[in-house]
């Protein structure tokens, strides 16, 4: 009997326990992870066209017919429309990448048989982030999709045009593409054995690039961004979701079953029943397993 009341309690410390590390991993998931070679937290406006680098970079960059609004995603944001809205990164070779990870939030519902560029470093074999394009049934019309010197775009599993906010990351290890929309891994992994061109021309945001190769059925996005940032490497998933977290944990889709949530709320209630978990962090934990619902 007394060997298996020290499991029980032994059983219900150890997960208050590995509640408390998950509550610590949240609060480190605020920390930026390392390798930023820009961000636009866009939470300031503009002065006489100026958005400031927060990488400590200096890689400012100038809106021209950009809108900034509030609110964004968080803080502030720019409005882009689909005529000559830009904002515009004079080219460096600090702000070239060889391996890298592209992250922005948006929103947008515009869906139709043209591409919308959300950011374009396109010159040679550079790189694209856009809304794709295509008649209806088309598999790019509406994803997200980014590729590199004009090879096979790699795709989000769904469209991102709901007009709801969206996080899009794409990561680049020298030999694959990655895309991950709200924190999720997508299906699609785009074999990519090619070296991004280094920076020398303008990295537009919001339209193409006046020197990418092509303009054909390319415009400028329609819709709002925010919390734009290009690192130096490629992120884990981990880090990814880290970086979703530190804006809106909710936008992270639950990794839990349904039957798995119910269990761990039972259990919480158990722990809290018997004076182990205090009423903010019970209540706090509560809330975190009905949005993973």
């Amino acid at each position: 009997m007394i060997h298996n009341q020290l499991v029980i309690v032994v059983t219900r410390l150890a997960v208050v326990a590995w509640l408390a590390t998950a509550a610590g991993t949240s609060a480190r998931a605020a920390e930026p992870p390392g390798g930023l070679v820009l961000h636009y937290n866009f939470d300031q406006p503009d002065v006489g066209g100026l958005v400031v680098d927060r990488s400590g970079q200096n890689h400012n960059g100038h809106a021209s017919d950009a809108r900034f609004i509030t609110p964004g995603k968080k803080g502030g944001g720019y409005a882009l429309a689909s005529g000559d809205s830009i904002i515009r990164v004079a080219g460096s070779p600090t702000a070239s990448v060889k391996q890298a990870t592209f992250a922005v939030w948006f929103k947008t519902s515009r869906s139709d048989a043209t591409c919308r560029r959300i950011l374009d470093g396109r010159a040679g074999q550079g790189y694209a982030l856009e809304i794709g394009g295509g008649d209806q049934g088309q598999e790019s019309r509406g994803r997200l999709a980014f590729s590199i010197g004009g090879g096979k775009p790699c795709l989000s599993d769904l469209a991102v045009t709901d007009g709801a906010w969206h996080h899009g990351a794409v990561t680049f290890d020298g030999e694959n593409l990655r895309m991950y929309v709200d924190g999720q891994p997508q299906r699609q992994v785009t074999p990519c054995r090619i070296e991004i061109a280094a920076l020398v021309s303008d990295l537009a945001i919001g339209m193409s690039s006046p020197d990418s190769p092509s303009q054909s059925k390319v415009l400028g996005f329609d819709g709002v961004i925010d919390e734009l940032m290009i690192f130096h490497r490629a992120l884990s998933a981990e880090e990814i979701r880290a970086v979703v977290a530190a804006i809106d944990p909710s936008a992270l889709k639950p990794r839990f079953t349904k039957q798995q949530v119910t269990a761990r709320l039972r259990q919480l209630k158990l722990l809290f029943d018997e004076g182990l978990l205090t009423e903010d962090f019970y209540a706090r934990k509560v809330a975190e397993c009905e949005a993973a619902r």
